[in-house]
């Protein structure tokens, strides 16, 4: 005698009564499903253990279970919330020791104001109101950690497609997109408008940027072809000399140019392709160097006289186009003057010693304060003429590279600031 089975789901009162009414050497057919949702699964396998004949189709709830088990993050994040669903989470806590004491104080904080009133289990659970209360926060906490496993990993077999197997891009596509809207429109906060709007809003965007990045290879290629970026390494060489300062200038000035009116991408790719090597060969650090021509690249939107961010905003306050630029320049000082402190303080750039990093941050958050208040003519109080050019010079002192002048440079600052305080 043969006897087909499926769907058990954990469910062991089920199994067990199919079982006493099987005679002995039935041959016992599993046909998929045997984990997931029932309160007892581990009960449902090791009766199965002790059946003497029989054979499994695993399926697709058994495969979720065996990833969850070899802890792939999506799996284990799915098993979590379908145990939250049908309340079930002691299956996790008492059956298999694993500790949802983190997950539930998570939950808990962050829905703390939050019904989840589209978040009701299945059947009814015997549950205390304060278990339910927490089952269903954490089964809304796991739905959207599924949610954004699910967007990592199709952006990654987009990325990686050899990865993906026999998964197809456009099967990805439709599984995040199904989850994030499922997500949308469980969350108080969210809505599916909202997210088709932000997805056409971004289709749009990408059509400036492909044009962007495709004037850069335009240029690159003119570059590359004609050698002028090695003229060009060249002549800022041996204009400068032996003054590094001269040519971090010079590339100062060629990436804010080159940046005028490109996209921070195109911006990026035309100062980093000209303005890069030059910094390299006088012996910067290259990531220092790319931060370098990057800053200038990207503060080419604040400056006059193309400025196209800033004249965006004056179309939105309906003020004059210059004078927005201007007032843009003051309060983004200090993005001008940090690229200069990259090159020559790599602790500002995370290299080094942790002594190197530490004084660098301090040094930095000195001169951060120094110019902010210069500027502004304000610390705690409105500042005097001969205070902020007090503050002018602490700034610069702050981004020297030697500890002595650092050290002035702090004392001055602070100095300014107590004297603010008796005004």
């Amino acid at each position: 005698m043969e006897l087909f089975v499926s769907d058990i789901h954990g469910n062991y009162e089920t199994f067990a009564r199919i079982l006493r009414n099987t005679p002995e050497g039935t041959h016992l057919h599993m046909v998929g499903d045997i984990y997931d949702r029932g309160p007892e699964p581990d009960k449902v396998m090791d009766a199965l253990a002790a059946w003497p004949n029989l054979d499994i189709q695993w399926g697709n709830h058994d495969v979720l279970w065996m990833g969850a088990a070899l802890g792939q993050p999506g799996s284990v994040a799915h098993a979590v919330r379908i145990c939250a669903r049908y309340g079930n989470l002691s299956i996790l806590e008492d059956t298999y020791g694993i500790d949802l004491g983190p997950l539930r104080s998570f939950a808990l904080e962050t829905y703390a104001d939050d019904p989840c009133v589209a978040f009701g289990l299945k059947g009814n659970p015997d549950l205390s109101p304060e278990e339910l209360d927490a089952t269903i926060k954490i089964q809304k906490a796991m739905a959207f950690i599924v949610a954004f496993i699910s967007l990592g990993l199709g952006i990654l077999f987009t990325l990686k497609p050899e990865l993906a197997g026999n998964v197809k891009p456009g099967i990805q596509f439709v599984i995040v997109m199904a989850y994030m809207l499922i997500a949308s429109y469980f969350n108080p906060g969210m809505n599916t408008r909202d997210l088709i709007d932000a997805i056409e809003q971004g289709a749009r965007g990408i059509p400036l940027v492909c044009v962007a990045c495709a004037t850069a290879g335009i240029v690159l290629g003119a570059v590359s072809l004609t050698g002028i970026g090695g003229k060009l390494v060249g002549f800022v060489i041996s204009f400068a000399g032996n003054m590094p300062l001269l040519a971090l200038i010079l590339v100062m000035l060629i990436a804010t140019l080159l940046g005028m009116g490109l996209p921070t991408t195109g911006a990026y790719i035309l100062a980093a392709a000209l303005g890069a090597p030059i910094l390299v060969k006088l012996g910067f650090p290259p990531i220092a160097a790319h931060m370098f021509v990057f800053y200038y690249a990207i503060i080419s939107n604040i400056t006059p006289p193309v400025a196209l961010a800033a004249y965006a905003a004056s179309s939105i306050a309906d003020s004059n186009p210059n004078k927005t630029g201007f007032q843009a320049m003051q309060l983004g000082f200090l993005a001008y003057v940090v690229p200069f402190a990259f090159c020559y303080d790599p602790g500002l750039l995370i290299q080094g010693s942790w002594a190197q990093i530490g004084w660098a941050l301090i040094s930095g958050t000195g001169a951060v304060f120094a110019f902010a208040g210069m500027w502004m003519g304000y610390l705690k109080t409105p500042l005097n003429l001969l205070m902020r050019v007090l503050l002018a010079v602490s700034g610069v002192l702050c981004l020297t590279v030697w500890p002595a002048t650092t050290v002035t440079g702090l004392v001055i600052l602070i100095a300014v600031y107590f004297l603010s305080l008796k005004k």
